[in-house]
C-alpha cells in the first residue's frame, strides 16, 4: 500500500511538472505577442518611415524567439494582430504575413511558415521578400529567401500523386498607382523545406510559377476559391480605354470572370466563364444586370 502511494505521488509531482512546463511556455508566447503587437501597431500607425522600419525588426526578432519555442506550432495565435494567418485543413501548415507601407506607398512584406511533416517533427521558415524593383518583372522566385511577397487571404489544398499542394492567393502593395494580386504554389521537399512555384500554373501553352495580376490603386480585384464549383474565381482585367494597354494604373475589372480549375497536377486558365459559374450563389435574373454594375461580392 505504501509503494503504492509513493507510485501516486511521483505520478503526480510528474504531471505537475510538465504541465507547469507546458504553462511556462505558453505564458512566453503569451508576453511575447503582447510585444510583438505594441511593435506592430507602430508599425502601422507610425508616419516616419524610420521608425517604421525600427518597430518591424523588433517584431521580427520577437517572431524569431517565439517560433524557436517546441510548443510554437500548438499555440494558438488569436491574439496576434496586424498580421494575417493562415492555416491548413491537414493541420500541417502555418503562413504568417504582413507588410510595410511606407511614405511613398511602397510596401516591402515579411512571413513565417511553420510546418509540421509525416513524422511529426516541427519546422519552421523566414520569408525574406526579394520581389524586384521593377514593377514590370515576374521574377520565378522558389524559396523562403527569395520570396515575391505577399499578404495571403486565402489557402487552398490539392493533392498530385499524394503529394500536397497549397495553393495560395495574395495581395501585394507595389505603389501610389499600381496594386498586384498574386496565385502561386506551395509544396514541400524531401529535405521538408517549401518551395513555391513548381510550374503548377497553366496559361494557354506556358506553364507558370505563379500568375500575377497587376491593375489600378484605385480599383478593386476580386480573386477568391469558389468552393461549390471548386475553381478560382479572378475578376477579368483590361484598361479603361484601349490606348492605356500595357500602363496597369489604368487597368480594373471589366465585369466579366476568368477561372483557374486544377487537372490533377496544375491549375489550368480558364478565359471568360459564365458569371453564373463564378459566382457561388444558385443563378437568378439580376445577373445580366450585375455584369453591367460593380464586380460581384458574392464569391
Amino acid at each position: 500500500m505504501k509503494n503504492i502511494t509513493v507510485i501516486a505521488i511521483v505520478l503526480f509531482l510528474t504531471n505537475f511538472s510538465l504541465a507547469a512546463q507546458e504553462l511556462e511556455n505558453t505564458d512566453y508566447i503569451d508576453d511575447q505577442i503582447m510585444d510583438i503587437n505594441q511593435h506592430m501597431k507602430d508599425v502601422v500607425e507610425l508616419t516616419d518611415d524610420t521608425a517604421k522600419i525600427e518597430a518591424n525588426d523588433l517584431a521580427l526578432e520577437l517572431m524569431r524567439d517565439m517560433l524557436i519555442e517546441p510548443d510554437a506550432f500548438e499555440y494558438q495565435y488569436d491574439s496576434l494582430e496586424h498580421i494575417t494567418i493562415l492555416e491548413s485543413n491537414d493541420g500541417r501548415v502555418r503562413i504568417f504575413t504582413w507588410n510595410i507601407m511606407y511614405d511613398n506607398m511602397r510596401h516591402d512584406f515579411f512571413g513565417f511558415i511553420q510546418y509540421v511533416n509525416e513524422d511529426g517533427e516541427y519546422h519552421h521558415y523566414e520569408l525574406k521578400d526579394k520581389t524586384s524593383i521593377d514593377p514590370d518583372a515576374d521574377p520565378d522566385y522558389e524559396s523562403p529567401d527569395e520570396w515575391y511577397g505577399a499578404i495571403y487571404y486565402e489557402m487552398i489544398e490539392e493533392k498530385h500523386k499524394d503529394t500536397p499542394i497549397y495553393t495560395l492567393l495574395g495581395w501585394k502593395g507595389q505603389d501610389a498607382l499600381v496594386q498586384q494580386k498574386v496565385i502561386e504554389t506551395l509544396e514541400f521537399n524531401h529535405r521538408d523545406e517549401p518551395e513555391f512555384g513548381g510550374r503548377r500554373l497553366k496559361v494557354v501553352r506556358e506553364k507558370m510559377d505563379r500568375a500575377i495580376f497587376r491593375y489600378s490603386s484605385q480599383a478593386q480585384m476580386i480573386i477568391r476559391f469558389n468552393e461549390k464549383n471548386d475553381i478560382i474565381v479572378c475578376d477579368h482585367l483590361s484598361p479603361g480605354n484601349p490606348k492605356f494597354k500595357g500602363q496597369y494604373e489604368y487597368y480594373g475589372p471589366d465585369y466579366s470572370y476568368d477561372a483557374f480549375e486544377f487537372d490533377g497536377k496544375r491549375w489550368v486558365y480558364k478565359s471568360n466563364i459564365d458569371p453564373n459559374i463564378a459566382i457561388n450563389y444558385k443563378k437568378n435574373r439580376k445577373i445580366e444586370k450585375r455584369k453591367k454594375q460593380n464586380p460581384s461580392k458574392d464569391f
